[in-house]
């Protein structure tokens, strides 16, 4: 699965006058994925072997909801850790397999190391 998304994105921070913070960030907007599915069948034979690929597009809503944390160590820069819950859905009958349809929800955790400049 190859997904880019377009969200709106902010977070709350719960502490914002120290200098070592801890947020939630969040957003939430548009899923543009491409799926391929790779089915492949062998029997005893090995020149029995068969494959096919099938890929299928689609666009759906997404979200992200996670729990950061930030250090400002000079005037206008500081390092973070991030957690992520990231969603999308994704409708199966993109690939154009028969009896294949209905909406499958996707959902993955990333982490992000940051550096970043605040001004």
């Amino acid at each position: 699965m190859d997904v880019h998304n377009v969200m709106a994105a902010g977070r709350f921070t719960f502490n914002p006058q120290s200098s070592f913070r801890f947020y939630v960030p969040f957003g939430a907007g548009v899923a543009f994925s491409k799926g391929t599915l790779k089915l492949s069948e062998t029997s005893v034979l090995p020149s029995d072997y068969r494959e096919e690929k099938f890929t299928g597009r689609n666009t759906s809503f997404a979200y992200y909801l996670g729990l950061g944390m930030e250090k400002q160590f000079a005037a206008h820069w500081a390092w973070g850790l991030e957690m992520r819950y990231q969603a999308f859905w994704f409708n199966n009958g993109e690939y154009n397999l028969p009896g294949v349809s209905g909406l499958q929800y996707h959902k993955y955790i990333s982490g992000l190391l940051k550096v970043a400049y605040l001004f």
